[in-house]
């Protein structure tokens, strides 16, 4: 809850459930990310302020256009996609990031 509000200012008010887990493993880096996505309901605008510096920007897609965008980038786009579809709760682990990919 913490995150989604400084990384998008918008303040959760309710997690409905656990959409699904991701973990990409980078051996180039010997480093392992870790997401989980969350159903849930929020109030306000969207307005980061990412003490970090790493969210630049924030803002909503039509399902097309994410999909459209996460073309390339398949440990984001497939778990988003198959829960939309009505998976729930599933836990994905990819090897590493496409060519390209900067997390």
């Amino acid at each position: 809850m913490r995150e989604v509000g400084e990384e998008t200012g918008l303040r959760i008010k309710a997690i409905e459930h656990l959409a699904y887990v991701i973990q990409v493993e980078d051996r180039r880096k010997n480093e392992r990310t870790l997401a989980m996505a969350f159903r849930a309901s929020y109030e306000g605008l969207l307005n980061p302020k990412d003490p970090d510096g790493h969210i630049v920007e924030a803002r909503f897609f039509t399902l097309e256009e994410a999909a459209q965008r996460l073309a390339n980038h398949r440990p984001l786009q497939e778990p988003l996609l198959d829960y939309l579809k009505g998976e729930r709760g599933r836990f994905y682990a990819y090897p590493g990031w496409p060519p390209g990919v900067r997390v």
